[in-house]
This record gives C-alpha cells, structure tokens and sequence, in this order.
C-alpha cells in the first residue's frame, strides 16, 4: 500500500506501507492528536476541525475497561481535569491509545472535532 502527502510547498512523500498492514484499521497521529483514520472497508477520513478540549468525550462514560490507572466517577474519567477554561487529560503523551483513537467517543454535542471521508 502506497500513500502519497502532498506538503502545502507541492512536495510529495511517498509513505511505502507494508504488505501486513492490509486489512488492519489504520491511525495517523500528530503526537496523541489524531489526524486521520481508516477502517476496513470504510474510505479514509481526515479531521477537518480540531478539538476545543470540553472534556465531554471524557464523560458520560459509564463503565470503562482501561488500564488500572484510569477511573471513571460518577461517569468522568478522573484523569479530566481543569485548564483554566478547558478540560485536558492530567496523562498528557501518556494518554491511553483508545482514547486518543475512539472517534466514536467524540460524537457529543458541541463537539468541534470532525472528520471528513476522503
């Protein structure tokens, strides 16, 4: 699989994936944010608004299977905390993959993450 990023210059990057990665879902990440994602049998989707960090995929959450270290109380993860007007993760880089990658998490109102299929 071959996968062409044209820079905003006009420069092409040819990234040369390898034969196993067919059929597998595939992540691109800046750091822990992520930028675009494809599922089997499901086009690529590209984020086109970022997030303005309400904390609201991080609530509501009921029951969480995470690693030790991540509780949820009264439905929020206790890793949320307060950033003067934002809700961030106190894990920073340390963010667990799933939920940097759980698009499916984000679907909250008000949300302004968004992906675009490609």
């Amino acid at each position: 699989m071959k996968i062409t990023i044209t820079s905003d210059e006009g420069k092409d990057t040819i990234l040369e994936l390898p034969v196993w990665v067919e059929g597998k879902h595939l992540y691109f990440f800046a750091g822990i944010e992520l930028l675009a994602y494809k599922y089997l049998d499901v086009p690529w989707q590209i984020k086109v608004s970022r997030c303005h960090e309400c904390g609201g995929c991080c609530m509501n959450l009921g029951e969480v299977s995470q690693q030790e270290f991540v509780k949820v109380t009264d439905g929020s993860c206790t890793m949320l905390i307060a950033d003067g007007t934002k809700m961030v993760c106190s894990l920073g880089s340390a963010r667990p993959f799933s939920c940097s990658a759980g698009v499916g998490l984000k679907n909250v109102e008000g949300c302004t993450e968004k992906f675009k299929e490609v």
